[in-house]
């Protein structure tokens, strides 16, 4: 407390015409040692003193202003820093709430704790409301916003509606033309401001007056029509770094309530900001090119120009949002986006993803340690600090999400996408169209059993073939850890070897007899050739494993049986014997898969192909050969498919080395091969005398031609 207030409080008590309140008068002590206990709060000497000095006349110069006009703005300045500093005047709490609405994802209160975006509350509710206010701390701005703001309103949009109307309504009340004296000049004396409030007053009272004589329609009008020009010219007189913010706030009022979500105070400001930068690093206007693609509609149609619906709209957006948060935790990928990221994932994998984001953060701590920085464990990655070429999600997220598509890795009709086909284009007619393509031919198996490149008919054969062989594998892991069981196994072992070795010497002598022929033939290429002896030497190699192998397991076999007792180590002797069995196993039914060299996709497609994808994938049939009958039969099952979900078939079709007879009917072919192959099984007898007459054209008595037979 200051010097001079506490000199004009003991005056003040001095005074015998000074009323203090009951209230506020300060409990004497005891005049004994103990004092008791007393229920009165006792009132602050600091509130006290402001109390007081507040009815306590001052002395004023001689020839100074009049007194009234004194009194009426006196005012302690310790009463006014305690009020700045605990009361929040309007003002501040608009300026938050339009904080929370633009940096805050959604429509709820944030409840956080986090430093950064408290303290750029701060700094922004500051700027807002003007450089001479309290600095608000990060903690009062969070307290304020889940103490008063969070339970006053339910939503943020639903405090800036009331803040708007309620600066609308005082505005109204006001007159347009009053001008808040605090504002234009915040260092004049006690004089001016007394004289400008009352001249404030008289103009208020006029315009009331004014605006009681007339109609509410003509008055709106006539403002219309008289505020205009004013309001151009108080534009045309502002200084040039004003006049931005005054318009991006009007702009931000005018369609605030046109639009799901709100429009930013500064929204024409970051506007020119971002022109500025383009027309800086020798970019075209882009912000106005997407303004008018967006903007403008189609002639043919309510869509705009630029689609929004669609790629690359959810890249656009998904990028925006990226460099505009800090916290990656506020940026959403759209669905068309992050399924478009799915499907190129899927095609080209790990390698496109890592071209396609960069490196991103992989060499933030490398930096960072360059530079000199503090690298803190557990700080968050922001968003500006990646490396980054096109944003988007992590390889995790794109994995995960291709784990939970209900679509199947096998020959089956695919009755997901069939489902969804009917669910989004009700009553459209649909194309099924076979396309077919090459693939290189070559067997895989993965550390986890899994086969792929085989030929994969849609009737179950591939897969009775799996499981048998998974079978083999489990029975020959567990050969002689039983002694209840082992003589058994060890015979099945080697009836099931005596069947591989038959399998072995047949295709042995079917590969030997194929490179003999081609060898003498002298047309085929080196490479196949030495295909087929590399396949002949494979075959032989694994024919003499398994001649060991069985005699062997004939041996143990007899010996466990008969329990004949020698110096061997029978248990060595199974242990040898399950690594081998394991290892011929997988080598004899790696000769009996059969490699697929092409694959036969079944897709459907709308007739009016106005929805992307045009042609969803509903079947693929890795094969090495087809008929014209398996084809159709195929053909056949996806269209009763279709039909039970009640979607319109057009027809099917083919393309490629199909032929254009292919919706003739069901009994054409839909190759070019097959209808060679069916001339030839036609003709290949006829002779050529036969041939030459029916390629002959002969003239009849009527003036006709036809063919002589």
């Amino acid at each position: 407390m200051a010097a001079s207030d506490c000199a004009r409080t003991m005056e003040a008590r001095r005074s015998p015409n000074l009323q203090v309140s009951s209230s506020l008068k300060r409990p004497r002590s005891s005049p004994t040692l103990c004092t008791p206990y007393r229920e009165e709060k006792r009132v602050p000497l600091r509130e006290l003193a402001c109390h007081e000095a507040a009815s306590v006349p001052r002395r004023v110069a001689l020839f100074s202003q009049s007194s009234a006009s004194i009194n009426t703005n006196l005012e302690s300045p310790s009463c006014s820093t305690t009020a700045s500093l605990n009361k929040w005047s309007e003002e501040e709490l608009k300026a938050l709430t339009e904080f929370v609405l633009f940096h805050t994802p959604g429509d709820k209160w944030p409840s956080h704790k986090q430093s950064e975006f408290w303290g750029k509350a701060s700094k922004f509710i500051q700027q807002r409301v003007g450089s001479n206010a309290v600095r608000r701390s990060a903690n009062a701005c969070r307290s304020k916003v889940t103490g008063l703001l969070a339970r006053r309103y339910k939503t943020p949009k639903e405090a800036e509606a009331w803040y708007n109307q309620r600066e609308i309504s005082c505005d109204q009340d006001n007159g347009a033309a009053t001008v808040s004296t605090e504002s234009c000049a915040p260092q004049a004396s006690i004089a001016q401001t007394s004289t400008t409030q009352a001249s404030t007053a008289q103009t208020s009272t006029t315009q009331a007056s004014t605006a009681q004589t007339s109609t509410t329609q003509a008055s709106t009008a006539q403002d219309d029509t008289l505020t205009t020009p004013v309001f151009v010219d108080m534009l045309n007189r502002m200084p040039a770094v004003s006049r931005l913010p005054v318009l991006s706030e009007l702009f931000s009022d005018c369609v605030s309530g046109l639009f799901k979500y709100a429009v930013p105070k500064d929204f024409l400001c970051l506007a020119a900001s971002a022109m500025s930068q383009l027309s800086i690093g020798g970019r075209t206007n882009v912000l106005y090119n997407l303004a008018k693609g967006m903007g403008t509609l189609r002639p043919d149609s309510k869509d705009s120009r630029f689609p929004i619906n669609r790629m690359p709209m959810g890249l656009i957006e998904y990028a925006a949002q990226f460099f505009a948060f800090d916290n990656l935790q506020q940026v959403s990928c759209p669905m068309d986006y992050r399924i478009w990221l799915q499907t190129m994932y899927s095609n080209f994998g790990e390698k496109w993803i890592k071209l396609h984001r960069g490196p991103m953060w992989c060499f933030a701590n490398v930096m960072q340690n360059v530079e000199g920085a503090s690298n803190k464990t557990g700080q968050q990655q922001k968003t500006m600090d990646a490396l980054v070429n096109i944003p988007a999600v992590s390889e995790r997220s794109i994995r995960t999400d291709i784990s939970k598509c209900k679509t199947t890795l096998d020959s089956q009709i695919q009755a997901s996408v069939l489902d969804e086909a009917a669910a989004h284009n009700p009553g459209a007619w649909w194309w099924l169209k076979a396309d077919g393509c090459d693939v290189n031919k070559g067997l895989k198996e993965s550390a986890k059993l899994k086969w792929s490149g085989d030929v994969d008919l849609p009737d179950g054969s591939l897969q009775i073939q799996y499981g048998k062989y998974k079978q083999r594998l489990e029975r020959a892991g567990t050969v002689g850890l039983h002694k209840e069981s082992m003589v058994q196994d060890l015979n099945c072992v080697v009836e099931e070897v005596s069947q591989d070795l038959k399998f072995l010497q047949s295709e042995i002598v079917k590969f030997n007899n194929e490179y003999s022929e081609k060898l003498q033939s002298h047309s085929q290429k080196e490479k196949d050739l030495i295909i087929l002896a590399w396949k002949v030497k494979e075959l032989t190699e694994l024919n003499e494993i398994g001649r060991e192998l069985y005699s062997n397991v004939s041996l143990l076999a007899n010996k466990v049986k008969e329990n004949v007792q020698t110096q061997e180590n029978i248990p060595s002797q199974l242990t040898a014997v399950r690594k081998k069995l394991f290892a011929f196993i997988k080598g004899v039914t790696r000769h009996q898969r059969t490699p697929a060299t092409h694959v036969l996709v079944f897709m459907i497609s709308s007739e009016d192909r106005r929805k992307k994808p045009y042609a969803l994938p509903v079947q693929c049939i890795p094969y090495k050969g087809l008929t014209d009958a398996k084809i159709r039969q195929l053909a056949n099952s996806i269209i009763s498919e279709m039909v039970k979900r009640k979607m319109n078939v057009a027809g099917f079709t083919t393309d490629g080395e199909w032929n254009s007879l292919r919706c003739k009917g069901n009994t054409r072919p839909t190759s070019v091969f097959q209808i060679c192959a069916d001339a030839r099984a036609k003709f290949g007898r006829v002779g050529i005398n036969k041939m030459i007459k029916m390629i002959t054209l002969t003239r009849s008595d009527d003036g006709s031609v036809a063919a002589s037979c």
